[in-house]
């Protein structure tokens, strides 16, 4: 809408998801779909989707004929599945961002009738048959302007978050450990956010090791600032907490969500790790003792530096702009 302002857009997405509060805020018109997903369900569960599934396909050919679209951008989600096949149906012409290291279903059945997929990781490409152009993972506009590291070397900057609810996990391991750290090399300051449900469990016990200086809230709104403030991140490897940590360039210890559909934390954390850009761990395997050891590494800027630079040429700060100009040009409207 910034490039043509004259472009309306429709955003389709599940009666349940998060777009349905998200869309209307920022003034989208929503289609709420009747999906749900297929993973981790039994056998009735699989049929009552497949059923949802088909109603859903109906609705998205219908929406065709009646907004007659120019072109359809498919996300990834289970609510992208039957738009999808709805666009290839009628001859719309497709487009698709896939966000993780390893495509998930949705986009591996869509990717054969799409025109171009949109990737963020090099190690993508190879999966969507010469369609994959590589443009990266939009990320909020003022991440780009948080500097380098520029906080004093010590003490130590941790910013610990497990998404926008919190991390169960990640919370248990920073209490546990919290009577260690009091002690850490050179000093460590901390910044977590914890989700609302967490809040009070994670406060008390900090208090009650004596690390008064550390910041503990339910939700960070400012990331760019909290960004800016810290060394190091402490975080889950959604695929667009890695964007971010690229953009702005910053070291980390990341947790894979240990059940997330078809492993692909894992994968997005090996990937980041496996460029130089950051640690990772498991998090049945993220003892205290394993922690310390990741934190003691994370805390020397010598290592940092190049972990930094390393995140920074990778990065994609433009990415929401390049992926509205290829809309453009393929919607035949640029």
């Amino acid at each position: 809408k910034e490039r043509r302002p004259e472009t309306r857009v429709l955003f389709v997405g599940g009666r349940r998801g998060i777009e349905s509060r998200l869309a209307p805020r920022y003034g989208l018109d929503l289609v709420a779909l009747p999906v749900s997903g297929f993973v981790g369900l039994g056998a009735a569960g699989k049929l009552t989707a497949l059923f949802r599934l088909g109603a859903a396909l109906v609705a998205c050919l219908w929406l065709c004929a009646a907004a007659r679209p120019d072109m359809v951008v498919g996300v990834g989600g289970y609510a992208s599945l039957p738009m999808g096949l709805a666009a290839f149906i009628t001859g719309t012409p497709l487009i698709l961002l896939e966000q993780n290291v390893a495509p998930g279903l949705t986009n591996r059945i869509l990717g054969r009738l799409a025109g171009a997929v949109v990737v963020a990781f090099e190690e993508t490409t190879f999966r969507f048959r010469g369609k994959a152009v590589l443009l990266g993972n939009p990320v909020r506009k003022d991440l780009a302007s948080v500097p380098s590291e520029h906080p004093p070397q010590h003490p130590f900057r941790l910013l610990v978050f497990g998404g926008s609810r919190g991390a169960r996990a990640v919370n248990d391991v920073m209490i546990h450990a919290a009577p260690v750290l009091k002690d850490f090399p050179g000093g460590i300051e901390l910044y977590l956010q914890t989700g609302e449900g967490d809040l009070e469990r994670v406060r008390n016990a900090y208090r009650d090791s004596g690390l008064d200086s550390a910041r503990v809230e339910p939700f960070i709104d400012d990331m760019a600032k909290a960004y800016a403030w810290c060394h190091a991140v402490l975080c889950r490897s959604g695929a667009t907490t890695l964007a971010e940590l690229k953009t702005v360039g910053r070291p980390s210890l990341l947790v894979p969500f240990p059940h997330a559909a078809g492993g692909h934390q894992e994968k997005n954390a090996r990937g980041l790790a496996g460029m130089g850009g950051a640690l990772w761990e498991q998090q049945e395997c993220l003892t205290t003792t394993a922690l310390l050891k990741h934190l003691r590494t994370l805390a020397d800027p010598e290592v940092r530096r190049p972990m930094a630079e390393t995140l920074r040429r990778s990065a994609r700060p433009n990415a929401a702009e390049d992926i509205a100009d290829l809309i453009l040009r393929t919607g035949g409207a640029a």
